[in-house]
């Protein structure tokens, strides 16, 4: 299902990976993760100032729609 994250640490590396990959190719990079089972989206994006981390906690139906790109 989604990425299982289960310390501080690993959430670090998913956040560092993104943000990588911002930094390389631009825009944005989002992942759906579940860390003891809540379900986070993260999302990094590019602004004029630096690098942006959004984490937003979603429920099961919202990430499944978010996977899909349904509204």
């Amino acid at each position: 299902m989604f990425r299982r994250v289960s310390s501080p640490q690993s959430l670090q590396k998913v956040i560092d990976f993104l943000t990588q990959d911002v930094l390389q190719h631009g825009g944005s990079a989002s992942e759906t993760i579940n860390m003891h089972d809540h379900i986070w989206d993260i999302m990094v994006c590019q602004v004029p100032w630096g690098i942006l981390v959004v984490k937003e906690e979603i429920t099961a139906f919202e990430a499944w729609a978010r996977l899909f790109n349904t509204e």
